[in-house]
């Protein structure tokens, strides 16, 4: 599971999405928030101006796995 310190208890980061990026894939079908800054693998800060952080709660988080697949395969 990746780590990122704005997560929340009931929530995951599941990486991080273009900043001006709507999800209009994502919105009605589960919960999820953008955070303020993006960091890559080894934790550095990403410009906040490109990435956000998505962060998608727990509860949903199969549900963003099975539209993340379907995307996959468009």
């Amino acid at each position: 599971m990746l780590y990122h310190k704005e997560c929340k208890e009931k929530e995951i980061f599941v990486g991080n999405v273009r900043a001006e990026d709507e999800l209009v894939y994502l919105q009605g079908k589960v919960n999820f928030r953008k955070g303020v800054q993006a960091i890559d693998i080894h934790g550095s800060k990403i410009d906040n101006n490109y990435m956000s952080p998505l962060f998608v709660a727990k509860e949903d988080s199969s549900k963003y796995d099975t539209i993340m697949v379907a995307r996959s395969k468009e």
